[in-house]
């Protein structure tokens, strides 16, 4: 406590040794921290001097991992974007995510409706590409986008996981045919980006949601509350089915949304990559690829080397291969149809020179 009689005018928050806060309350929330973290917390006490506690005990704790039970990675781009409706090769590195719930009605097949989607982020905008397959595609129903084949997006970007729209919560329609984009709650629409293209088994939208548009600011750690869903017009007239993300029921309360939780690329797992006079190759085919991939490496002498597999958070999962390997190539089958789609990294370590070498897996089931 303070040491003289003025009274307490507040607390003042550190996190491992960095003011982040000061408040009045008897508590206080510290967000979007990074995941599998150790953290240190420590509290001062401030009088109406401008006084403060001494000898304060700090708390320790470290967050949980985030894994797909808990929602989607969303990893940050460091290629500029082009918003046209294509999937561009900067796409190639982020794993397709399915939407498989069905919602209400009924769907016949994945011919009648299917849908998948990537995510990606930068310090201007949050970006979605879309895939929708659907065989017959309606616009009847004028602006009520949500009556024929449309796309839904949902926001909740201080995951406060409300039962109703505050100001960081918004829900976004669009429409296959055309670039209309309509916002219930605030209208929040100028800056958004978004391009639809026709296709002949279904349409493909790409969209980027400017963080300002969105109240919000980029920032790695930073957890959102999301879902996206797909209605379907088989007929005209009022939909017949539809398929979402992660809300078991038609309903866009924000109690309901998955989350997202944006973060850089691993740094942890740098490459080192020359080619010196014993050089190595590290390759995978197909990639992105479902359930089985081939690891093949290139050697211009022998080495004992190990071949690691680790998932977003940097844990090993298996090592693929530990032992001797002789000049020129080698393949090892590397099987992840019990894994979860996403993205991986395989590590080759040269045990003779230090080098190292990391490439980027993406399963898509």
């Amino acid at each position: 406590m303070a040491s003289d009689n003025v009274g307490v005018a507040g607390y003042d928050l550190y996190l491992n040794g960095q003011h982040v806060l000061s408040t009045r309350n008897n508590s206080a929330t510290i967000g979007d921290l990074l995941d599998d973290q150790s953290f240190e917390v420590m509290v001062k006490t401030r009088d109406f001097a401008g006084n403060r506690s001494v000898n304060n005990p700090q708390i320790s704790f470290r967050t949980k991992p985030f894994t797909t039970k808990d929602g989607l990675v969303c990893l940050k781009t460091t290629t500029p974007i082009v918003i046209d409706g294509l999937e561009d090769a900067v796409w190639d590195q982020y794993a397709w995510q399915s939407a498989e719930k069905i919602l209400m009605g009924s769907i016949d097949n994945e011919q009648d409706l299917s849908v998948k989607f990537k995510l990606a982020w930068d310090e201007n905008a949050i970006y979605l590409l879309t895939r929708i397959i659907d065989d017959a595609k309606v616009r009847d129903s004028g602006d009520n986008l949500f009556l024929d084949d449309d796309l839904e997006v949902y926001f909740d970007m201080d995951n406060s996981k409300s039962s109703y729209y505050d100001l960081g919560d918004f829900h976004y329609r669009f429409t296959f045919q055309d670039s209309l984009i309509v916002e219930t709650q605030f209208n929040a629409v100028k800056g958004i980006t978004y391009v639809p293209r026709i296709m002949e088994d279904g349409y493909q939208t790409e969209i980027a949601f400017p963080w300002s548009v969105l109240n919000s600011r980029a920032k790695n750690g930073k957890l959102i509350g999301f879902d996206l869903q797909v209605n379907d017009d088989d007929d005209g007239g009022i939909r017949d089915g539809k398929l979402g993300w992660w809300a078991n029921s038609d309903n866009a309360r924000p109690s309901l949304f998955g989350q997202v939780k944006m973060r850089l690329f691993p740094t942890y797992l740098e490459t080192s990559v020359s080619l010196p006079d014993n050089f190595m190759l590290l390759n995978a085919y197909p990639n992105p690829f479902n359930g089985q991939v081939t690891i093949k490496i290139e050697l211009s002498a022998a080495a004992s080397v190990q071949l690691d597999l680790f998932d977003l958070n940097g844990r090993r999962l298996n090592t693929i291969y530990q032992g001797k390997l002789q000049a020129g190539q080698s393949q090892f089958q590397l099987d992840l149809a019990d894994k979860a789609s996403g993205l991986y990294f395989v590590r080759l370590v040269n045990a003779h020179t230090g080098q190292s070498q990391t490439i980027k897996v993406v399963m898509i089931k």
